[in-house]
């Protein structure tokens, strides 16, 4: 029962009815709607500037950016990213970085 569970964890049954509802799995919440991008960029100054603004806009939560050194006139970055659930698509977010100014390439490598 819920009383004996609370007993055996050291909590009052208070506390396990006000949090039973927000407590889930560790990993389910940080992997949910994580997606890693891999982009081409030319190497033009405010592009990989511009990719973050429109990331900003599009309601994402930049995780990790790596960017490489430049070769001939193109660098590649790779990012991750956590959105809302259902609050964006990968088609979209494709398609929408792919928009920005200075951006050859734009390929989803991990997530939905």
């Amino acid at each position: 029962t819920s009383s004996e569970a609370c007993r055996k964890v050291g909590i009052s049954r208070s506390a396990y009815y006000k949090y039973k509802d927000s407590v889930f799995n560790y990993e389910e919440q940080l992997t949910n709607n994580i997606v890693s991008v891999y982009c081409i960029l030319r190497d033009e100054k405010g592009v990989l500037s511009s990719i973050i603004s429109r990331l900003y806009e599009l309601n994402t939560n930049i995780l990790t950016i790596n960017q490489n050194i430049p070769i001939d006139s193109v660098a590649t970055v790779t990012f991750s990213v956590r959105f809302e659930h259902d609050a964006l698509s990968t088609n979209v977010l494709t398609e929408e970085l792919s928009k920005v100014p200075g951006v050859v390439e734009v390929k989803i490598i991990s997530g939905e």
